[in-house]
């Protein structure tokens, strides 16, 4: 029999879920999270050197570049790469549908982008979104559209291990080095846009090769009808999250200038850099996974408590850990110059449990096809944050920064609410699900405070490494403690796994002594 040739066996390519069990979401998570906090500290390292370089004016400006090119990457995001992962089955016509309508996607959005520039100058008669601006969101955003196409294959099919290789390479060799050598060069501005320009580039060449995406061919309208279903309401979902998200650096830098809006936008950065390597990874995994559960919601809400319980603890830690520490975080990734950020990061950092938590949520919602249902409560979150900001302006980005973290608590309220009718679940049992992490939140607290203060007189450092010390300690104690039921089966398992294996080593090592 004749062996096919490459192009047949490349049409053959299939898409198929990833399966589902604990094993491969703790693995997926694990990478995923292992290549954002890899990433987040290569970024620290170039944070913590181009801060010294550049001025809060200069990383202002770059993000206002990467707000405005990730536009194409949200609109892609909902309107099609979420229909992709959530359907039951697609084809290689669905694939090449969805890099075409997010390739229109990116050109509409940036010739938009150079006309609204262009007439606001006319207008205004001055520049009023700098060409600079224009230029570098307009060549990233096609970029940026197809990583959202190609990266939901890999999300589909479970392949997290590749997102993970692939990201910590476009991270180096595409933004943290080139920026490097270009801020010692001389070029300020210039090393951050080229950077992440250079970045987007490299992650889409990679994510393409790693997808093994069939050769083009023109795809058929009814792939673009079956993916239309989902498509309107995705794609306003992600608009308005976008909007969300963004709307806090937009409101910052219109009243208050691109000074401070440096200042902010680092501060939110640090809270960022957390809540990606936390929420982002698990909610990933989860949409795929719910995914594939939708005709067993007993299943899906047993999975979405058991997740949960697996992160609501974790994500209370890291938040007390933000908010106490944030001075010595500001001081060892931003530099002693950028002190105005330490209110801003302790006041988004109290706002992270219902950041990453909501991610959690939402990917249930959205797995089971509630796409308009979220969109509308996305709206309330931009409404939540834009007039609580607008209210708290006068006390400066502080202000902003506590508005922000309110309206996230509330939107948080609002998703678990609609969880709760979706799944049929108490409020009671939700309740519960928080216990926990409450009770963690207060004890590491009680256990990190008053050593630092203790520890005082010593210097600023050793009372923080004594009291960072106390918090870890606090929480692995609190890990190897804490009841079976708040703590969750999949947290349990792996705590019996980890006893039993340091009993194992315990026990041959007098047998080792002994030979």
């Amino acid at each position: 029999m004749a062996e096919p040739d490459g192009h047949a066996r490349s049409s053959a390519r299939t898409f198929a879920h990833v399966g589902v069990s604990s094993k491969g979401v703790l693995r997926g998570v694990g990478w995923l999270a292992a290549a954002r906090l890899l990433g987040m500290m290569l970024s620290l390292v170039s944070t913590a050197v181009l801060a010294r370089i550049l001025s809060p004016s200069d990383f202002g400006l770059m993000i206002l570049v990467a707000v405005i090119a990730n536009l194409a990457a949200q609109v892609v995001e909902g309107g099609v790469a979420v229909p992709l992962v959530q359907r039951a089955q697609i084809s290689t016509a669905h694939v090449h549908m969805a890099l075409v309508l997010a390739t229109l996607v990116a050109l509409v959005l940036a010739a938009a982008l150079t006309l609204i520039a262009q007439i606001g100058q006319m207008v205004a008669g001055r520049e009023i979104v700098p060409a600079t601006v224009v230029l570098f969101a307009s060549l990233t955003m096609p970029f940026r559209a197809w990583i959202s196409v190609l990266s939901a294959i890999l999300q589909r099919e479970g392949r997290f291990r590749e997102n993970t290789i692939i990201a910590l390479q476009s991270n180096l060799f595409g933004n943290v080095l080139p920026a490097l050598i270009l801020a010692w060069a001389g070029f300020q501005i210039q090393a951050l846009l080229v950077g992440l320009l250079a970045a987007s580039v490299l992650e889409a060449a990679l994510t393409a090769r790693a997808a093994r995406i069939p050769r083009f061919q023109v795809p058929p309208l009814a792939a673009a009808r079956d993916l239309a279903t989902a498509s309107y309401a995705g794609t306003t979902m992600q608009v308005i999250n976008w909007a969300a998200l963004s709307s806090p650096n937009f409101l910052v830098g219109t009243l208050f200038g691109a000074h401070a809006l440096g200042l902010f936008s680092r501060g939110a950065t640090l809270v960022n850099l957390a809540k990606d390597v936390l929420g982002s990874s698990l909610a990933r995994v989860l949409l795929p996974t719910f995914a594939a559960m939708e005709s067993e919601p007993a299943r899906q809400a047993e999975a979405f408590e058991r997740a949960m319980a697996a992160s609501l603890p974790a994500f209370a830690v890291a938040s007390t850990a933000l908010v106490i520490h944030a001075e010595a975080t500001v001081r060892i990734i931003l530099g002693p110059a950028w002190g105005e950020s330490i209110p801003v990061l302790q006041l988004l950092a109290l706002g992270l449990l219902p950041r990453i938590s909501y991610k959690v949520s939402d990917s249930l919602l959205m797995a089971k096809g509630e796409l308009w249902l979220v969109a509308s409560r996305q709206l309330f979150y931009l409404t939540a944050i834009v007039g609580l900001s607008l209210g708290a302006s006068g006390l400066g980005i502080n202000g902003v920064a506590g508005a922000v973290t309110a309206a996230t608590a509330l939107y948080y309220v609002v998703s678990l609410r609609a969880v709760s009718r979706r799944l049929g679940m108490a409020g009671s049992r939700i309740l519960r699900m928080h216990a926990a992490a409450i009770v963690w939140a207060i004890t590491v607290a009680c256990v990190d405070v008053p050593l630092t203060l203790a520890a005082s007189p010593l210097g600023f450092w050793p009372s923080q490494i004594l009291g960072g010390a106390a918090l870890t300690l606090a929480s692995v104690i609190l890990f190897l403690c804490t009841p079976e039921r708040a703590l969750g089966g999949d947290m349990a398992a792996l705590r019996t796994r980890l006893r039993s294996r340091l009993a194992a080593r315990l026990r041959t090592r007098p047998a080792l002594s002994a030979g």
